[in-house]
């Protein structure tokens, strides 16, 4: 409770300008999928997919705003900021594609359909709804959450795209491939768009990683594969697997 509210109510909800970076994610097809289910396994196979794109924006400290039946909109920023939400975001895009197409070979044998998803995400000034000391659910609006949802409708299947502001903010740490400017409606000008293809290798890996290929058994290395970790959100070390090319 806070000064000036009576007892036994809750402090008013506010609205206030953030710099957020916003994540859309959807289902590829899902019309044309939900056409040809029945109506319970596309049920029960779309609440299997939202569920794995949500968990990824929790576990890097994002929230879930909106879910939109096949596909979900999650802010990172509000109402808790970071410094690195651009990077959170990306992070967490990529683990949710990841753990969807993991995924794909069990909904296919569920449902005889391919599942993919897409991924857009900007970063910018939003007005952000819901904010308060007893505030359990935000939302936002303006240009930048528009954005973002015009990058997840131009990502091509199984991909993460991020526009130039999100991409000046984490450009250090991932590679990708510039797409140039993207024609996005509304929009008096095009809106520069990276496609992220995931994390660099730091030096001091690329070197780990060429000792390991010339001496598996040293290494423990007998299938392959290794591990190496990879710095993720809020501190996080995730162990990836190597190819050794």
């Amino acid at each position: 409770m806070t000064a000036g509210t009576p007892a036994g109510q809750s402090a008013p909800a506010i609205a206030e300008r953030r710099l957020v970076t916003a994540l859309f994610a959807d289902v590829v097809g899902s019309t044309s999928l939900a056409d040809r289910l029945d109506p319970e396994d596309w049920s029960a196979a779309i609440g299997q997919v939202v569920q794995l794109m949500s968990g990824p924006v929790e576990r890097f400290g994002g929230v879930v705003v909106r879910v939109m039946g096949d596909g979900l909109l999650a802010l990172f920023g509000a109402p808790a900021a970071h410094e690195d939400d651009a990077i959170r975001a990306i992070n967490a895009g990529l683990e949710m594609v990841h753990d969807v197409a993991a995924a794909r070979p069990s909904l296919l044998r569920a449902t005889g359909e391919d599942f993919q998803i897409r991924v857009g995400i900007n970063t910018g000034l939003a007005i952000v709804e819901g904010l308060g000391e007893d505030s359990t659910q935000v939302d936002a609006l303006g240009d930048t959450i528009n954005v973002a949802a015009r990058m997840q409708s131009s990502a091509r299947p199984g991909t993460v795209l991020v526009t130039g502001e999100t991409w000046r903010s984490a450009s250090a740490i991932y590679d990708g491939t510039p797409l140039g400017g993207l024609e996005v409606k509304g929009k008096a000008e095009r809106v520069d768009a990276w496609e992220v293809r995931g994390r660099r290798v730091e030096p001091r890996f690329r070197a780990w990683i060429g000792r390991v290929s010339e001496s598996p058994r040293r290494t423990g290395r007998a299938h392959g594969t290794s591990c190496r970790a990879i710095r993720g959100g809020a501190g996080r070390s995730r162990p990836r697997s190597v190819d050794p090319g």
